[in-house]
């Protein structure tokens, strides 16, 4: 099972690579900027410990971007979804989530605010709606 320290240390490694997809850029969504491995951690982790959130509850990441935060939150027990808008992205999420062996958070890819979107899924069957503000 990957820890905390793996999952932050890999995301921290692609965001101080050189690949310039990691440092954010424009699309016909808005723009893209991939969340702090570390603060998702702190955030996930503090609800968690509080009891706010638990191994049963559901996680939806609107705009899931690489899908950090949804295999973080698979990671941690959470039965975890993200929905985005770009299908390369969308196809990242998948191969990123396949590092993390104990990690099975379900992509798919849509626009989070068309609720033909979330058809598949009872969307208020969410318990936390994340989505990382950054424009």
């Amino acid at each position: 099972m990957a820890t905390l320290e793996t999952y932050v240390d890999y995301f921290d490694q692609l965001d101080l690579g050189s690949n310039p997809l990691y440092r954010g850029y424009l699309t016909k969504a808005g723009f893209f900027l991939p969340s702090n491995p570390a603060h998702l951690v702190l955030a996930l982790d503090t609800l968690i410990s509080k009891g706010t959130l638990s191994s049963d509850s559901r996680f939806l990441d609107a705009g899931s971007g690489d899908g950090r935060a949804s295999i973080l939150a698979s990671l941690l027990g959470l039965d975890a979804y993200g929905v985005e808008y770009n299908p390369m992205l969308v196809r990242l999420s998948d191969a990123h989530a396949q590092n993390f062996p104990s990690s099975n958070p379900l992509f798919f890819e849509g626009d989070f605010l068309d609720p033909l979107t979330y058809a598949p899924f009872r969307f208020s069957g969410f318990d936390i709606v994340f989505n990382y503000v950054n424009n």
